[in-house]
């Protein structure tokens, strides 16, 4: 049950990260500054809450020996959060987000068919189907 909460909390707090960042960038004068504070203060807390808990920290050899590709996360971090920076303050977080949900289903489709997400989930008619209900709604949110 805990699988399916996590997820929609999170989806809950999402837009307000949006909204927070916008703000912040807009007060520091640029979304870039907001990007950076975002992600120091992250850093900060994941730091402090992984020496709570005591995680042990890897060695250098296998942080050095991963695969280049892998480093893309925090690059992708900042594109995700620098663009709801530049864009939830034009377009409104309903429609900003649900254009980054038809997009993520989108792509999801793909990693899960092709077994990218580390599951076996195929295409079939109706996921497709799901996700054409999904960029209908986005369509319904940006014209009304």
């Amino acid at each position: 049950m805990h699988y399916l909460l996590i997820p929609f909390v999170i989806g809950l707090l999402i837009p307000l990260q949006a909204i927070v960042n916008s703000r912040l960038g807009q007060e520091l004068g640029h979304p870039f500054w907001g990007t950076i504070i975002n992600f120091s203060v992250g850093l900060v807390f994941i730091l402090l809450l992984a020496l709570v808990v005591r995680v042990p920290v890897p060695a250098v050899a296998v942080i050095g020996g991963l695969p280049l590709w892998l480093w893309a996360g925090g690059l992708l971090g900042v594109l995700f959060v620098t663009g709801t920076l530049f864009s939830v303050s034009h377009i409104g977080a309903a429609l900003m987000f649900a254009l980054i949900v038809a997009g993520q289903m989108l792509s999801s489709l793909v990693f899960d068919h092709f077994h990218l997400s580390g599951a076996e989930h195929p295409v079939t008619l109706w996921r497709i189907v799901g996700v054409l209900f999904i960029i209908g709604g986005v369509v319904l949110i940006q014209r009304f």
